[in-house]
C-alpha cells in the first residue's frame, strides 16, 4: 500500500455491496483526479471484534492487500445492528470521496457509520471502537451541529 492509497474496513456489508461501493468510490476518486490512489478493503467479522485496530492494520500491511478476500472473510459480520466503514487514508478529501461513493450505492446511507482511523482508535479493540462510534452516530442523528464547533462538518475545498 502506497502513501496515497486508502484502506476501507467494512462491517455489516455483503461482498456484493462492498464491490459496488468500491467501484463507485474509485470512480469518485478518478473524477477528482486521484488517479494514483488505490482502495484496498477488508472485512471485520465477529472473530476480530476483540482485536486491537492497530494490530490488525499492521498485520494487513504485512500481508498482500491486493489478494482477494478469502471465502471465510466474505461475511463482514452482522452481530452489531449497524453497518460501519473505517477508512485509513492520509488525505481528507480522498476520505470524503470514498464516503460519497459508498453512500451513493447504499440503502439507508444515513445509517452507515463512517470513521477515519485515528491514532486513538489504533489502541482500541474493534468492539470498543464500533461501540464508541455507534454512540456518537446516535447522538449526531438527534442533535444539530449549529452552535457546536466539534460537530460541524468539514467543508470541502
Amino acid at each position: 500500500m502506497k502513501e496515497n492509497d486508502a484502506l476501507c474496513l467494512f462491517r455489516g456489508f455483503s461482498q456484493n455491496q462492498i464491490a459496488k461501493s468500491l467501484e463507485t468510490a474509485s470512480a469518485q476518486l478518478t473524477a477528482a483526479n486521484y488517479t494514483d490512489t488505490a482502495i484496498f478493503s477488508r472485512t471485520i467479522p465477529d472473530t476480530l471484534l476483540d482485536t486491537k485496530v492497530g494490530e490488525h492494520i499492521e498485520a494487513l500491511f504485512n500481508s498482500d492487500l491486493s489478494q482477494k478476500i478469502k471465502p471465510e472473510e466474505e461475511n463482514s459480520g452482522d452481530s452489531a445492528s449497524s453497518r460501519g466503514v473505517l477508512i485509513l487514508t492520509s488525505d481528507k478529501q480522498c476520505l470524503f470521496k470514498i464516503m460519497r461513493g459508498i453512500k451513493s450505492v447504499s440503502e439507508n446511507p444515513q445509517d452507515i457509520i463512517f470513521a477515519s482511523v485515528t491514532e486513538t482508535a489504533l489502541t482500541w479493540t474493534f468492539r470498543h471502537y464500533f461501540s464508541h462510534l455507534s454512540e456518537e452516530h446516535e447522538y449526531m442523528k438527534t442533535h444539530t451541529p449549529e452552535g457546536d464547533p466539534d460537530m460541524k462538518a468539514e467543508k470541502e475545498k
